[in-house]
């Protein structure tokens, strides 16, 4: 091999190493940002699910507070026919 061909050789190989270390560094940070997305995922399951307990929960309050109250405007809406006045 000539001289120039050796120059080539190991400046490719030192291109090539530099190279393969970015991609390896890069592989850790790809890594790590999967990590994180995965947490973060479960936090946003976990919120779902009690958004969705907490939606449960006001639609069975809902349920109750309208069945008391329907009772007592139907009683105040059939006092008000008879108009009862006070002595």
């Amino acid at each position: 091999m000539n001289d120039a061909a050796s120059i080539l050789v190991i400046i490719l190989s030192v291109v090539l190493i530099i190279f393969l270390l970015f991609a390896v560094a890069l592989i850790f940070a790809l890594i790590k940002v999967a990590k994180q997305i995965k947490v973060l995922a479960e936090e946003v399951e976990l919120t779902t699910k009690t958004i969705q307990e907490t939606a449960t929960n006001l639609k069975k309050t809902t349920g109750n507070v309208a069945k008391l109250s329907s009772p007592v405007f139907i009683g105040k809406s059939i006092m008000s026919l008879f108009k009862f006045k006070k002595k």
